[in-house]
C-alpha cells in the first residue's frame, strides 16, 4: 500500500542497524504566511531494513489500530488527500546497534523533529533513545494536562472515555487485573503519593455542584444494587476492614483532626440542619 513511497536501499548486516528519517512532502504553512518543508520524523530500527520492518509497523498503526499520535493522524490524512502516503524515506544513519539510542537523540536534536520544538516541530514526541525517557518537559506536560481536561470536560468524550476504559477491564485477563491491582496497592503504600491523591479527591468533591454529588451517590448506589447478597456482605466487610487497617495506622493527631472533620459539632453527632423562620 503505502511501501512504495519507501525508497532506500536494503542492506541488513548482523549487530548493526540504522536511523532512519521519516519526511511529509506536503509542504505546511506557517503564521507569516510562507510555506516551509514538512514535518519529520527519526527512528531506528535494529534490523537495518526499515522498509520490512519498522514500516509496515508504522502503516499498522495508523491504519489497522487507528493510534492517535501525530505521525499516524498524519499518514491518515496523506492517504485520505492524495490516496498514497505522500511521505518519503531515507536512511541517515548506519552503525552497531549498542550506538542507535544515542545517534537517535542527536538526530532528534540536529534536525529538529521534536513535537514541541520551537525551531521547527516534527512528529517525535520524546527526545529519543529507546522510547520514553522517563521524563517529560515541563511544556509537554502542561500541554498533556490541558488536552487531557478539556477531554475530560466535555461530556461526549468523557463518555466515550469512560466506555473504553470499561471495555479494557472487561477484556482484561485475570492475571492482567491481579497484576493492576498490585500495582495500585503498591502505590497507595508511598505516603506521599496517598496524600497527594487524597488532596486532589478532596479538591475535585468540593468543586462539585449538590445536584453533581447526588448523581454520583446515585450511581454507586445503583451499583451496589445489582450485586448479590453475599457480594454486599463482602463489599461491606472490605471496606470496614479497610477503614480499621487505616485508623489503626494513624498518629493521635490524625484521629483527632479527622474525628472533628467529620464531626463539627465536635460532640459525635452530625450538624442539625436550620430550620426555616
Amino acid at each position: 500500500m503505502g511501501v512504495r513511497a519507501f525508497t532506500m536501499k536494503k542492506r541488513r548486516s548482523s549487530g548493526y542497524g540504522c536511523i532512519y528519517l521519516l519526511q511529509n512532502l506536503k509542504k505546511r504553512r506557517l503564521k507569516n504566511g510562507r510555506f516551509a518543508k514538512g514535518r519529520s520524523y527519526v527512528g531506528y530500527d535494529k534490523t537495518g531494513d526499515p522498509e520490512n520492518h519498522r514500516w509496515h509497523g508504522h502503516i499498522k498503526a495508523a491504519f489497522d489500530r487507528k493510534d492517535p499520535r501525530p505521525l499516524y493522524c498524519a499518514m491518515r490524512k496523506s492517504w485520505r488527500e492524495f490516496g498514497h502516503l505522500n511521505f518519503s524515506a531515507e536512511v541517515i544513519w548506519r552503525g552497531p546497534i549498542e550506538k542507535l539510542c544515542v545517534k537517535e537523540v542527536y538526530y532528534i536534536a540536529k534536525l529538529h523533529t521534536w513535537f514541541y520544538d520551537q525551531q521547527g516541530g516534527g512528529y517525535n514526541l520524546t527526545f529519543g533513545g529507546d522510547g520514553f525517557s522517563g521524563k517529560h518537559s515541563t511544556y509537554s506536560k502542561k500541554k498533556t494536562g490541558l488536552s487531557s481536561k478539556r477531554a475530560w470536560a466535555d461530556p461526549v468524550k468523557r463518555k466515550a472515555l469512560l466506555r473504553g476504559c470499561q471495555l479494557r477491564w472487561d477484556q482484561a485477563t485475570p492475571e492482567w487485573r491481579a497484576a493492576f491491582s498490585e500495582a495500585q496497592s503498591c502505590a497507595w503504600k508511598n505516603p506521599v503519593r496517598r496524600e497527594k491523591t487524597r488532596a486532589a479527591l478532596r479538591l475535585a468533591w468540593a468543586r462539585k455542584t449538590p445536584k453533581e454529588r447526588r448523581a454520583i451517590g446515585a450511581a454507586i448506589s445503583a451499583g451496589h444494587a445489582k450485586r448479590t447478597p453475599a457480594e454486599q456482605e463482602a463489599y461491606r466487610e472490605s471496606h470496614r476492614l479497610g477503614a480499621l487497617n487505616r485508623y489503626a495506622k494513624m498518629s493521635p493527631e490524625e484521629r483527632s483532626a479527622e474525628w472533628h472533620a467529620t464531626h463539627p459539632n465536635g460532640n459525635g453527632s452530625k450538624p442539625r440542619k436550620q430550620r426555616r423562620s
